[in-house]
């Protein structure tokens, strides 16, 4: 007997799962015996893991490509934002579609909404430092940040920084920056401990 199916694996051996049975219905007022075989089935999770963990995981990935991106590459952060969360979303609603309906919330939702929630994430990311990095100040203020600038290293020896500068004229620049630093390393280490938690915890569910 063949005990490959498409997206399930057969555990044990069906032929010998067989037992004597007496049917509970009646055929013109008398019962019949019968054969009971009792086949498990398992789900493979080869299929699953080349149609949706591995192409989910590297999408993931390709969201976090915008943190190396200078906070003013307005088309290139929101192209790549967009495409990664339009792609998940099409991937999710793929899986969807080819599992099977039922009445509770299976573990494969579970991991869909996370890897939207990743994407999505980064791309706020992008918003909030966007947002810092295009606040500007007026000719005076920036003048006097390239002042303090200046006296605060000892390399400059006195000579006072341009005022036109990026740096100067956009006060929160440098934070922005910082927050995409931040991001580089924290956005992989909270998804590591996602996945971690999910192939632990599920499997023993």
């Amino acid at each position: 007997m063949n005990e490959n199916l498409p997206l399930y694996d057969i555990n044990g051996n069906p032929s010998t799962d067989v037992s004597l049975c007496h049917s509970s219905l009646f055929n013109g007022g008398t019962g019949f015996s019968c054969l009971e075989m009792v086949i498990e089935l398992k789900r493979s999770i080869g299929y699953y893991m080349t149609e949706i963990f591995i192409p989910d995981i590297l999408i993931v990935v390709l969201s976090w490509v915008s943190f190396w991106l200078h906070p003013l590459a307005v088309p290139g952060r929101v192209s790549l934002g967009a495409v990664t969360v339009l792609t998940m979303s099409s991937l999710g609603s793929a899986s969807r579609r080819n599992a099977p309906r039922v009445s509770y919330v299976k573990a494969v939702d579970v991991w869909s909404l996370f890897q939207i929630l990743f994407v999505f994430a980064a791309l706020v990311e992008f918003s909030v430092v966007n947002v810092l990095a295009r606040i500007k100040v007026s000719d005076a203020r920036a003048s006097q940040i390239a002042q303090e600038r200046a006296s605060k290293h000892r390399e400059s020896q006195g000579n006072v920084q341009d005022p036109d500068k990026d740096e100067n004229r956009r006060p929160y620049l440098g934070r922005a920056k910082k927050i995409d630093k931040i991001s580089r390393i924290a956005f992989p280490a909270v998804y590591l401990f996602f996945n971690f938690l999910f192939w632990v915890i599920v499997p023993n569910l």
